[in-house]
């Protein structure tokens, strides 16, 4: 097995290391190998997905109904949520699955008014055909670890993606709580505002020498 030493990461962080000194670029020793890893793999993944006709999104939605185990149907509210879609963007991906035999729309037995969506066996063969190649392919690449090498990296990446929902978790928390602030404060400046006019009436009509009404 050879053992790499340098490599493209390298090379970039050493021009910029000679072009900009002070910057400190530590960091990027590990996020930069993280999104070009990423990058190989989806480059990898994607022809094997068009041999049998999965576009990604197609390919996503596919999985998640798979994984739901039998009988591989859910929501279409559900899977937009786990997807981050839309109503929308999910309805005319629901559209494009059928389309092309991945899925199919019943009605829900319990809402008349609503659908479930269904993974066909068609849809359930060709993922599970996808799946198989792309793990034959990811094995070749991670053969370049040892078992111990792969468990390493396997608690490493686990802490830091759990760091980073941790933040996105976070961050969401304090997106809600400032639009809720946001929200408090401008119908607190609404409330004063229409204080003000009612004081502006009030001083108005005794100014003009009309009854003062305390209702006002």
């Amino acid at each position: 097995m050879t053992v790499t030493t340098y490599d493209q990461v390298d090379g970039i962080l050493d021009s910029w290391a000679q072009s900009h000194p002070a910057l400190d670029l530590s960091t990027k020793d590990v996020t930069f190998r993280i999104q070009q890893l990423a990058a190989h793999l989806e480059g990898e993944a994607t022809p094997i997905l068009e041999q049998l006709g999965l576009k990604p999104g197609i390919f996503a939605l596919s999985a998640i109904l798979h994984r739901q185990g039998h009988p591989h149907e859910s929501s279409p509210r559900a899977l937009a949520a786990q997807l981050n879609m839309s109503s929308g963007g999910m309805s005319n991906l629901l559209d494009r699955a059928e389309d092309l035999r991945f899925v199919t729309r019943m009605p829900d037995p319990v809402d008349g008014r609503s659908v479930i969506v269904k993974l066909t066996s068609f849809g359930q063969a060709t993922l599970e055909k996808a799946l198989q190649r792309q793990t034959e392919q990811e094995q070749a690449l991670m053969d370049h670890l040892t078992r111990r090498e792969q468990a390493t990296l396997t608690q490493l990446l686990r802490k830091l993606l759990g760091a980073a929902e941790q933040q996105k978790a976070q961050d969401l928390a304090t997106g809600r709580a400032a639009a809720l602030y946001r929200t408090a404060h401008n119908d607190q400046a609404q409330s004063e505002t229409a204080q003000d006019k009612v004081t502006q009436t009030s001083v108005s009509s005794v100014t003009l020498g009309a009854p003062y009404s305390s209702n006002l």
